[in-house]
């Protein structure tokens, strides 16, 4: 059913809950009248239309959540009135328009979401005045223009996500003045320019996804003080230089996907302290250099990619160790040698691609232990001898 309008007369409520109830048709502009309204939280239903110009009359609103709805139309201006809001939830609608500059003046927000609709236009630097914000979300919209430098004075910042918008520019140096930002997501832009080397200073980043950029430039060595990180997303970028030794104080580190770019040199030996680490894509770069014995550390690691780099060496037996291990593909490569029997151990093995390198001797038969198996490509090396009958035991392989 829809909001009667003749509700409006309750002109003392302070609090209206109806998220998840099925509401569907307009926002009645009569509810303006609430003047003393605190919480209206209508999130996940069908409700519709567009905001009602006439709600700037809520002077007392703290919370509204609008979320997960069919709202559509621009964002009104005149909500600038809502000096005591501090949850503001708009996000997967299908609202339009550029954000309003005089939004600005709404210096109490701590928690604005407004992801996942169809906005357009600039980010306001004005926004900068948001001191108290903790939590910004735009995501999924069609943004253009920069990064604001001046977001750098928003300091109390724990998550901050612009992905998969339109925006372009560098990277602003100001933003490691966000000693407080956990959650730091850019991906899917036109960014480019270099990162920051004085964002070493967000020691409490735990993920950062840049990917689908165009940033350029090396790793900074001064992000190996990012020791609280836990995902970095990169990949599909122009990076290059080669992998700073000092990551190897990224204790914390569990996924690290730096693919499609241009990075060279070897894998760090040090980087083998890395003992969380869970997966592991660098596939598509121009690395050298064999695989490290101390990856063998990596024992919660599942995945493993490394195709197309100029890899060399032999195939470290160490590795056996590595039980939990579902995807490894090093293909296009040029490691050599025998395939080492004793990964017969990695028996939680789905995927093994090493086609196309110059791996020498037979297909080892204790290999027949990877019941998991469904995809393996071994096509375009030096291997002989027979297809061992013991592989009999791989039923699940397409």
């Amino acid at each position: 059913g829809s909001l009667p309008p003749e509700w409006s007369t309750m002109s003392n409520l302070e609090r209206f809950f109806f998220n998840n109830t099925l509401l569907d048709g307009p926002l009645p502009r009569a509810y303006g009248k609430w003047t003393k309204i605190k919480e209206l939280q209508l999130g996940s239903n069908r409700l519709s239309g567009s905001l009602p110009v006439g709600w700037f009359g809520m002077t007392n609103l703290e919370f509204l959540y609008l979320d997960d709805n069919r709202f559509i139309g621009t964002l009104p201006s005149e909500f600038r009135s809502w000096a005591k809001v501090f949850d503001l939830r708009l996000n997967r609608n299908l609202l339009s328009g550029s954000l309003p500059v005089e939004w600005s003046e709404l210096s109490a927000l701590e928690i604005f979401y407004l992801g996942e609709n169809r906005l357009n236009g600039t980010l306001p630097s004005g926004y900068s005045n948001w001191s108290k914000i903790r939590d910004f979300r735009l995501q999924e919209n069609q943004l253009e223009g920069t990064l604001p430098s001046e977001f750098g004075r928003m300091i109390d910042l724990e998550d901050f996500n612009l992905e998969l918008n339109r925006l372009s520019g560098s990277l602003p140096p100001e933003f490691g003045d966000w000693i407080k930002i956990t959650d730091l997501r850019v991906y899917g832009n036109n960014l480019n320019g270099s990162l920051p080397s004085d964002w070493s200073s967000m020691t409490r980043l735990e993920s950062f996804y840049f990917n689908q950029n165009q940033i350029t430039g090396t790793l900074p060595v001064q992000w190996g003080r990012m020791t609280s990180l836990f995902t970095f997303f990169g990949f599909d970028n122009l990076l290059e230089g080669t992998l700073p030794s000092l990551f190897s104080q990224l204790s914390n580190l569990a996924s690290v996907a730096l693919a499609i770019n241009s990075l060279t040199g070897s894998i760090p030996e040090q980087w083998g302290n890395l003992k969380d680490l869970q997966l592991f894509l660098l596939a598509d770069n121009r690395l050298t250099g064999s695989l490290p014995v101390s990856i063998s550390n990596w024992t919660d690691l599942w995945w493993l990619g490394l195709d197309t780099n100029e890899m060399s060496g032999t195939l470290p037996s160490e590795l056996y160790v590595l039980t939990n291990l579902e995807v490894f593909t090093i293909s296009d490569n040029g490691f050599s040698g025998a395939l080492p029997e004793s990964w017969s151990s990695l028996s939680n093995l789905e995927v093994f691609n090493l086609e196309l390198n110059r791996l020498s001797g037979s297909l080892p038969p204790e290999f027949g232990d990877w019941i998991k198996i469904t995809d393996l490509r071994v096509y375009g090396n030096n291997l002989n001898g027979s297809l061992p009958s013991d592989w009999s035991s791989m039923t699940r392989l397409e």
